[in-house]
């Protein structure tokens, strides 16, 4: 858990507000390495950007360590 964000139990959707569209932009990791997006979602949230997550299980956590930042 030294590197990258370490998410255990949680969806692997990531939801983020596009304010131009009013819309939610979404990206879907389908894997260690590529994904899906919608509506412009990638793998980067742009720094200072909010975004949301889906807990599965109650009391869990995201830990983001600094190289992913």
């Amino acid at each position: 858990m030294s590197t990258g964000i370490y998410a255990p139990n949680t969806d692997q959707t990531i939801y983020i507000y596009n304010a131009a569209s009013k819309n939610y932009a979404t990206y879907l990791n389908t894997s260690a390495s590529d994904g899906t997006g919608t509506l412009g979602g990638t793998n980067i949230i742009p720094s200072g950007q909010g975004f949301l997550f889906m807990l599965l299980v109650v009391a869990r956590s995201l830990y983001l360590m600094s190289r992913p930042k």
